[in-house]
């Protein structure tokens, strides 16, 4: 098959979902709280594709960190250690949420509280269960 380059950075950005609006929302609610931060394995075409297309969404984070930046790949410990001294912040402190449960166990191994995703619905249980908002 043949693809020009933005053909293929075309494909390449449409496995990028929308956000769901309900943890957008959430999202909003909680960043007048606590403050947000991403660790999000991504390459840097995703990047500047999600940073046009969902700056909107993206608002509510202090900061993302991105593991093509960082040169570590979450479920490197690596990854987390970089994210945890950036913030200057004990590990125990940080609540890490991800839809794998290989990177949950990465966090938890480090002493995170870290919740595993399978809907949106668990992270709005445990943002309410843990008193957040």
């Amino acid at each position: 098959m043949e693809l020009t380059f933005e053909q293929f950075k075309e494909g390449w950005n449409e496995i990028l979902v929308a956000p769901f609006p309900q943890t957008i929302r959430l999202l909003h609610k909680l960043a007048n709280r606590i403050p947000l931060y991403m660790l999000s394995n991504s390459n840097p075409m995703h990047k500047e594709h999600w940073e046009k297309n969902f700056a909107a969404e993206l608002k509510p984070f202090n900061h993302i960190f991105v593991s093509s930046d960082l040169g570590y790949r979450k479920p490197e410990v690596d990854a987390y250690l970089h994210v945890v001294e950036a913030l200057n912040i004990s590990p125990e402190k940080i609540v890490f949420f991800d839809d794998l449960a290989d990177n949950v166990e990465a966090a938890r191994v480090l002493g995170m509280q870290a919740v595993l995703v399978r809907s949106p619905a668990d992270i709005s249980s445990y943002v309410v269960s843990s008193g957040l908002i």
